[in-house]
């Protein structure tokens, strides 16, 4: 059987990170460079309203990992995590962690203690198209969350143990915090004003 040229390869790999996407690349580092390498300085990147794709590669059994520190301000939310594109293994692992480093090892199970994780998911072909935000939220012996995630400083780590190199594409989904309602507010307000006149000395 003919072994496929790389041109072929690059090709299949660029179809199959192909899929629908219309929100804004924060990083690709196609065109932005490495994503860090080093736990104690993750690549910092700051999150906005709406979509928030990050595009990178990572593997040949942990010659390339990547850390990447996303930053999600007051009055806002992480609500989902989508895998837009995945090429060249059967499952990978994405981990977070708060703060702005990664303080754990990378690898597999004797090198991450996971309950120094606030979650972490395998991801793989098949959740492609997919929010896998609750599963990163449920990964056992975590901490864990429940989606939507609030804001502040995350650190993630994404790698492959396999001999292999994948690519990737995750697309954080990002909401304002909805504003309480007015007549809720009112309401608050009628209270706190009965409190006072309760108060007040007669």
């Amino acid at each position: 059987m003919k072994t496929a040229t790389p041109l072929v390869l690059g090709l299949a790999l660029t179809l199959t990170l192909s899929v629908p996407a219309t929100g804004t690349v924060i990083y690709d580092e196609a065109r932005d460079g490495d994503l860090s390498d080093v736990a104690a300085s993750p690549t910092a990147l700051a999150l906005g309203a709406g979509s928030n794709r990050i595009v990178g590669t990572a593997g040949v059994g942990l010659s390339d990992v990547d850390f990447f520190t996303l930053s999600l301000g007051a009055g806002l939310r992480l609500d989902g995590l989508f895998l837009d594109g995945y090429a060249g293994s059967n499952l990978s692992f994405i981990a977070v962690q708060p703060g702005d480093e990664w303080t754990e090892d990378v690898g597999g199970a004797t090198a991450i203690d996971p309950a120094n994780l606030l979650g972490w998911t395998h991801f793989g072909p098949g959740d492609v198209g997919n929010d896998i935000l609750a599963s990163l939220g449920s990964g056992a012996g975590a901490s864990g969350f429940s989606p939507p995630l609030g804001s502040g400083v995350y650190t993630f780590l994404v790698q492959e143990t396999a001999p292999v190199s994948i690519h990737y594409a995750f697309d954080f989904q990002v909401t304002p915090v909805p504003e309480p309602p007015l007549w809720a507010l009112l309401g608050v307000g009628v209270v706190l004003l009965a409190r006072r006149l309760r108060a007040a000395p007669r």
